[in-house]
């Protein structure tokens, strides 16, 4: 049609259906994703049973560790040997995000969860610039979570009963606090609203070249991710 791009509101509002429930698939998902929340409380030990338990898991984190997006001189063919090898914030963070793909399996549901991917790395980056009262972890949680709903097709506060997160982390996500302008902005970068970015820029004190540079650098790095 002669584009090279487009954007607009495809995957920014859930569809929500009357009677919808979480599967059984997903509701196991959604508390192994609640467990690995509690990173503080995650020792390699636990974290290697908690892979364990959950066979697609496993097979797929030991599957990205083996793409070409590492370069380990040797194949790694255990959990135990990944955790050492990458230390265990890492690794809970990617089997957050191989169990999002899990979530919804749609065309369209990946799509989405590039997405939250991408607006979890995006704050992460960002982390560095602002004064948030939440961890450097929490502050991606708030990213990668912020499109749980459309993925899931059912109201955010009815998801996070299921996922233990920081207050602050859940009050942004449903009923909005301080923490909400950071997810205005991911949603005015995204839709290209170049004055709603620069007005929040001033707000929270950070120029948009480093916003830029935040948001250049997440695309690059979701795009190593098998989603």
């Amino acid at each position: 049609m002669g584009c090279d791009y487009f954007q607009g509101y495809f995957f920014s509002k859930p569809q929500l259906l009357s009677g919808t429930t979480i599967s059984t698939t997903q509701l196991s998902k959604i508390k192994l994703l609640s467990v690995l929340a509690q990173r503080e409380a995650l020792t390699p030990e636990k974290l290697r049973e908690i892979i364990k338990s959950d066979v697609s898991l496993s097979y797929k984190l030991l599957q990205f560790i083996n793409s070409a997006s590492f370069s380990f001189l040797r194949k790694i063919d255990s959990i135990k040997d990944v955790i050492n090898y990458l230390g265990v914030q890492n690794v809970i963070k990617w089997c957050m995000i191989l169990l999002l793909t899990h979530l919804n399996t749609t065309a369209v549901g990946r799509e989405v969860i590039k997405l939250s991917v991408q607006r979890g790395y995006f704050l992460e980056h960002l982390y560095p610039y602002v004064s948030v009262p939440v961890s450097l972890d929490n502050f991606f949680l708030l990213g990668m979570f912020s499109k749980l709903d459309v993925i899931l097709n059912l109201p955010m506060e009815d998801i996070l009963k299921e996922i233990k997160i920081d207050p602050k982390v859940f009050e942004a996500l449903t009923k909005g606090n301080e923490l909400s302008i950071f997810l205005k902005l991911l949603e005015s970068y995204e839709r290209a609203d170049w004055d709603s970015v620069n007005k929040i820029s001033k707000e929270i004190n950070v120029s948009d070249e480093v916003i830029a540079k935040c948001y250049l650098e997440s695309i690059e790095i979701t795009s190593k991710f098998p989603i």
